[in-house]
């Protein structure tokens, strides 16, 4: 009963501090009260703050809201920190304006782990190696960054496996491509029958490397025609 008693003050308190309207309330602590018609709530104030819910993540996913409850808003107090709004399915935390985390989290999941996230103009960070911005659940180590402007590179394992510099030269092994493909280590080509020109194949009935010219397939080492010759001439 004294609950409600409590409960009855604090707003009575807070009817005589505000202005009220048939379509709203405002609670003015700046001096220069400015009604805006169309909030239900309006606070004011130069000097102080408006505080919402602060909680754990625990505490926070132990709310478990019905998905009518969408829009309601906690502020975390524990890593990783920041506001949360249900959006009637999830738990989301709010990007910060400098690229801060703003972690997507399943709400049976009560402390977040990932390392990706996406700034408030849509943009996800830079990562690393070790650490890309884009990576796997149960493979953090291996994904996608921004090793430098304008660049984009793939690692695995930590380390950087492949890269396409700023002026679309891909580098594989190599994070400095001169040309539209260098690879920095051994090529194995295997056999196709597709006949696109320009196409480059093994051969591996005459184990030998071979090109399509857009007519026939050409032996690039040689070796067909070597052997035709010493046929010819015994």
């Amino acid at each position: 009963m004294n609950k409600h008693i409590l409960a009855l003050a604090l707003l009575s308190a807070m009817v005589l501090n505000a202005s009220a309207q048939t379509d709203g309330v405002a609670i003015d602590y700046s001096g220069s009260p400015v009604r805006e018609p169309k909030a239900i709530m309006q606070l004011n104030s130069t000097v102080q703050g408006f505080i919402i819910p602060r909680m754990t993540a625990a505490q926070r996913v132990a709310i478990a809201p019905p998905a009518s409850a969408e829009g309601m808003t906690v502020y975390q107090t524990d890593a990783p920190e920041g506001y949360y709004f249900w959006d009637g399915a999830v738990w989301i935390q709010l990007a910060n304006a400098t690229g801060g985390t703003g972690y997507i989290q399943n709400q049976s999941t009560a402390v977040q782990t990932a390392t990706f996230w996406i700034n408030s103009v849509g943009r996800v960070g830079n990562g690393s190696a070790g650490a890309p911005s884009l990576s796997f659940d149960g493979s953090s180590t291996a994904g996608i960054f921004r090793p430098a402007d304008d660049v984009v590179a793939v690692s695995t394992a930590s380390n950087e496996r492949m890269r396409i510099d700023a002026t679309g030269n891909v580098g594989i092994g190599s994070n400095s491509p001169g040309e539209k493909l260098t690879v920095n280590g051994a090529v194995k080509v295997g056999t196709t029958s597709n006949t696109n020109s320009g196409t480059i194949r093994w051969n591996s009935t005459s184990n030998d490397f071979e090109g399509y010219d857009g007519t026939k397939w050409n032996s690039l080492s040689g070796m067909a025609e070597r052997t035709w010759l010493y046929t010819k001439d015994n």
